[in-house]
C-alpha cells in the first residue's frame, strides 16, 4: 500500500542521495588523493618527495586536468554504489 510505496521512495532518494555525495567526493579529491599516493611511495630526496601543493602544481603543469583526474572512471563506478 501507501507505507511501502512511500519506504520505497525513501530508499532509492537515500540511495540516490549518498551515490551522489560520494561521487561529487571523489570528483573534487582525487587530484589530492593522487598527489598523496606519488608522495606516499616517494622515496627521500626524489622529486614526489615534496610538499602537496607543490605536488599539485607540478602534476597539473605536467599532465594537464587530465592528469588530475588520472583513473576518474573506475573510482565513479565504484563511488557510486559504495556510498548509495
Amino acid at each position: 500500500g501507501r507505507t511501502k510505496q512511500f519506504w520505497a521512495q525513501e530508499t532509492l532518494a537515500a540511495m540516490a542521495c549518498g551515490g551522489t555525495a560520494g561521487s561529487v567526493f571523489w570528483v573534487t579529491m582525487l587530484p589530492v588523493d593522487y598527489v598523496k599516493t606519488r608522495y606516499q611511495i616517494a622515496r627521500p630526496g626524489e622529486l614526489d618527495d615534496a610538499p602537496l601543493l607543490r605536488l599539485l602544481r607540478r602534476t597539473y603543469a605536467e599532465r594537464g586536468v587530465r592528469g588530475m583526474y588520472a583513473g576518474v572512471g573506475p573510482v565513479l563506478l565504484r563511488a557510486f554504489p559504495a556510498n548509495a
